[in-house]
């Protein structure tokens, strides 16, 4: 499931150095075309971290157990010094580190800041 993620972090971001990856079945049980049930023999996720030569961890989730709460089918979030960016694939979203909202933690109070309109 991560074969193709492999190149995109090897054009943007350089070189994967290590790999530690998880396989899981989520849905064991599966129904075919007929709606008939059988037993999965293949993993349905992937959960990887890798370590990139110039020292960048990544890490790539991908599953076909999950329903799309995002922006777009696939997202990826790039966290740096400076600023973040959140790219799907038709558009890019960034927020410079001296445009970060400063929330207060408060599990007992709702969330004042919508953070979507911050970026």
């Amino acid at each position: 499931m991560l074969c193709h993620w492999r190149y995109v972090l090897d054009n943007l971001f350089g070189g994967v150095k290590s790999v530690t990856c998880l396989g899981a079945t989520h849905l064991p049980k599966r129904w075919d075309e007929d709606g008939k049930p059988y037993q999965a023999t293949a993993d349905d996720a992937a959960y990887a971290t890798l370590q990139l030569e110039s020292g960048v961890i990544a890490q790539i989730n991908s599953s076909w157990c999950v329903r799309v709460r995002r922006d777009d089918l696939v997202t990826f979030q790039v966290d740096g010094t400076h600023g973040s960016a959140v790219v799907g694939l038709q558009r890019c979203h960034s927020q410079a580190r001296v445009n970060t909202p400063k929330p207060v933690w408060n599990p007992d109070v709702p969330q004042t800041i919508y953070f979507f309109n911050t970026w």
